[in-house]
């Protein structure tokens, strides 16, 4: 699955639990669920560090492309002030990667926190059924 597929994927899962009350689903299905967030968060893993990846990559044009507007910057006649000002001018195009670069990072990276939250939320539903299971089998029997 490619990073598109796998966060659709995810949504769909999402939206399934959003539909209905927790104590709707049997442990068997949130136990199937909470799998498939998993397997679906171990696939973001790798899509995770490409764009922390292209992240720094960015940050490193963007560094490069200051210094390099910075010289420009001076060897045109501007003061050390004054350049140092404007060099970022210089490297807006790179500025603008940079931040459409963590933007992507900050997306993935939070949505994979936000699908471990999920799943041990649906861990944790999961447990309390089987402990009301096993109190109800107790009293019962």
């Amino acid at each position: 699955m490619n990073q598109n597929q796998i966060i659709e994927a995810l949504e769909a899962e999402i939206q399934k639990l959003n539909e209905h009350a927790i104590d709707e689903f049997s442990g068997d299905t949130l136990t199937r669920i909470g799998v498939r967030l998993a397997a679906y968060k171990a696939g973001l893993g790798s899509y995770v560090a490409n764009a922390k990846a292209e992240a720094l990559r960015a940050d490193k044009a963007f560094t490069e492309a200051k210094a390099n507007g910075y010289l420009k910057l001076r060897n045109d006649g501007k003061t050390q002030g004054d350049a140092e000002q404007l060099r970022v001018l210089e490297a807006s195009a790179e500025y603008d990667a940079l931040i459409n670069a963590k933007q992507a990072e900050d997306k993935l990276v939070g949505l994979s926190y936000n699908i471990s939250d999920l799943i041990d939320a649906v861990k944790s539903r999961v447990i309390h059924q089987q402990m009301e299971l096993k109190e109800q089998t107790s009293f019962n029997g």
